[in-house]
């Protein structure tokens, strides 16, 4: 079973259910009382697919442990899966593998092998999203796996959005309703003030979704700390 690493916590998720989207969403034509009948449901899968161009933060999550087997390099992904975040072997010997295309180590390694499990690659195959490990593992682990997963598209009334609270919320609901309005051929200067407010959102979701610089600091704190003689002094700062 997949567990949450990091990201919004359920107190973040909106409580809006599907059904309470599509009467919002159909509000832009009046049609509170029968929003299927305006397509509201579409209008915000199409809205969902939009926001599922991108990769969000808090949809980040710890998949189950994969079990290496010697002499084998392709493994299921979990779904439903977006984009891997990282890869990383924790036995029989920790390391973090770095993801290189398929095309670009075909043309780099052309065939050959580097010594050893450094890179992963993913890929399709038929409908089953796989990694394949590079080189290939010559013994039995175990793999951790942290990744990106798409925003759920709802299918029943009762079912809660999969989006924050807030810009995001409000951004899928414009979106939705700029669909609908597109679609029953509202061409106004009212539909274009939705797109313009639509993508204010939107941007305002992408703002809370920038992620604060982990940077890990290489030079130790006490570098910074440490008192010259003058102010015109060079210290050497690792004598001490």
């Amino acid at each position: 079973m997949s567990v949450w690493s990091f990201g919004a916590q359920p107190s973040q998720l909106t409580p809006t259910t599907f059904r309470d989207a599509k009467v919002w969403v159909a509000r832009v034509v009046g049609e509170l009382g029968d929003p299927d009948k305006v397509g509201a449901g579409d209008a915000i899968s199409a809205a969902i697919d939009e926001l599922n161009r991108r990769r969000w933060e808090f949809l980040t999550v710890r998949g189950s442990d994969i079990t290496l087997v010697g002499g084998t390099s392709d493994y299921d992904l979990p779904t439903p899966f977006k984009d891997p975040l990282s890869l990383i072997i924790v036995a029989p010997e920790k390391r973090a593998l770095t993801y290189v295309p398929r095309g670009t180590w075909d043309s780099l390694i052309g065939g050959n092998e580097v010594g050893g499990t450094w890179f992963y690659t993913n890929f399709a195959m038929g409908l089953t999203n796989k990694v394949q490990l590079l080189d290939t593992p010559a013994s039995g682990g175990t793999m951790e796996i942290r990744y990106y997963r798409p925003i759920a598209t709802p299918t029943s009334d009762t079912d809660t959005l999969d989006v924050r609270s807030g810009p995001m919320e409000l951004a899928l609901l414009a979106r939705a309703q700029t669909w609908v309005a597109i679609w029953r051929g509202l061409h106004s200067e009212r539909l274009a003030l939705m797109e313009r407010r639509s993508h204010e959102l939107l941007n305002k979701a992408y703002g809370d979704e920038t992620p604060i610089d982990w940077t890990p600091q290489l030079v130790p704190a006490r570098v910074w700390m440490r008192p010259t003689t003058s102010a015109n002094s060079v210290p050497n700062w690792w004598d001490w």
